[in-house]
């Protein structure tokens, strides 16, 4: 059933970033405005989600929308969740650390393999 939900809940996540993307595709292509509303949203969601949404007994919302709509509407929610739950334990080196390695590699990945 958690497959599921996950399921259903990133499918949402992925046509909303793309409802996301339509909205903004009159916008100057110069900035990545639809990337960064999503990443800011999903954050959010996340966040809001995590410590702000009651605590009930329900086992679904989780999978639904923490791990399956913000997953599929964005990957940055779950790096910005796991870096302030390390700053928030005091690792402040740890955080460093996640930050530059997770901005250097994923960046330089893609720089990477752009490179004709």
């Amino acid at each position: 059933m958690n497959y599921l939900l996950i399921f259903l809940g990133g499918g949402l996540g992925s046509v909303s970033r793309f409802g996301i993307s339509r909205l903004f595709s009159g916008i100057s292509q110069s900035f990545p405005y639809a990337t960064l509303t999503s990443n800011v949203l999903a954050s959010f969601l996340l966040a809001f989600a995590v410590y702000q949404m009651p605590k009930t007994e329900s086992t679904w919302l989780p999978y639904f929308l923490v791990i399956g709509f913000c997953g599929g509407f964005s990957t940055f929610s779950t790096f910005s969740h796991e870096l302030v739950l390390l700053l928030q334990n005091g690792n402040w080196m740890q955080a460093t650390l996640y930050l530059l390695i997770s901005v250097i590699c994923g960046v330089g990945c893609i720089w990477m393999l752009t490179i004709k």
